[in-house]
């Protein structure tokens, strides 16, 4: 029975198909990871700014206080400006540090906090800048020296370092995360480009096999008969195992020409 003839083009095409297939798995790959990568970056960015607001809320809040301070002992209202300012800032600080905590439940419970510390503390600078200013001078410093403010200062800034510690714990663990990541995804794609490479070098050195086999023919002289895998069959057999062509037989002008010529000779003889 005749072997079937091997199929190159679908070879080819399956070769190309599946090198198509990694490349699109390592861009796949590449694709993962930059998107995690944008995402990592995007938290990192948000710990970060909520440490820089959590910071700038408490360097308001100690600058509120050395300017009630500074009114009490010098009864010069150009110290309450920044008294003033912080008290117009702080609620839209604490407000967009809400936003940014929006989905931790943790740090909403310490901004919470330090938004009601801070108020107290605020309402207790106004009541002795305004007992300052009522003429009741004495009763304005005598409250300053219960240490209420001192202690409500203490409360704020450990509410105010909880907050920065959170995120720094967060931030560590994002960057770990991140790192791992990096590497998994760095891994897999070089391990795909791994196997893409060698299944190029496999698919080249086939192709070089097959450039290198039956560059040559070798047929008997006198029953024209071909070798061919061991066998030795007819040409047509060989076309047809060899390359898939099917022969068929007909009849050359020149040689139909020569039949008739010698068909004529013999009859006239």
């Amino acid at each position: 029975m005749a072997k079937n003839p091997p199929n190159y083009r679908r070879t080819a095409a399956l070769a190309l198909l599946f090198s198509l297939l990694l490349v699109f798995a390592v861009g796949w790959f590449s694709h993962r990871a930059w998107g995690d990568l944008l995402t990592s970056f995007q938290w990192i960015l948000r710990s970060q700014r909520i440490e820089r607001e959590a910071n700038d809320i408490l360097a308001e809040i100690a600058d509120a206080e050395s300017a009630q301070r500074g009114f009490l002992l010098t009864h010069k209202t150009r110290y309450l400006e920044p008294f003033a300012a912080a008290r117009a800032a702080l609620p839209g600080q604490f407000e967009r540090l809400k936003k940014l905590v929006a989905d931790d439940p943790s740090q909403k419970e310490h901004i919470t906090l330090l938004q009601e510390l801070t108020e107290q503390r605020l309402r207790l600078a106004e009541r002795s800048v305004a007992l300052s200013q009522n003429g009741s001078r004495s009763d304005a410093i005598a409250l300053v020296e219960t240490d209420q403010g001192q202690d409500m200062m203490d409360k704020i800034r450990a509410a105010g370092a909880r907050i920065i510690a959170e995120e720094d714990r967060q931030l560590a663990l994002r960057n770990t995360g991140l790192l791992r990541q990096t590497r998994r995804y760095e891994w897999a794609a070089s391990a795909i480009s791994a196997v893409h490479f060698l299944f190029l070098a496999g698919v080249a050195f086939l192709l070089w096999r097959l450039t290198k086999m039956h560059n040559y023919l070798t047929m008997c002289a006198w029953t024209n008969t071909v070798e061919y895998e061991g066998e030795w069959i007819s040409f047509e057999e060989y076309l047809h195992r060899r390359f898939g062509i099917d022969v068929s037989h007909g009849l050359s002008p020149v040689e139909a020409d020569r039949l008739l010529a010698k068909a004529k000779e013999r009859d006239a003889a």
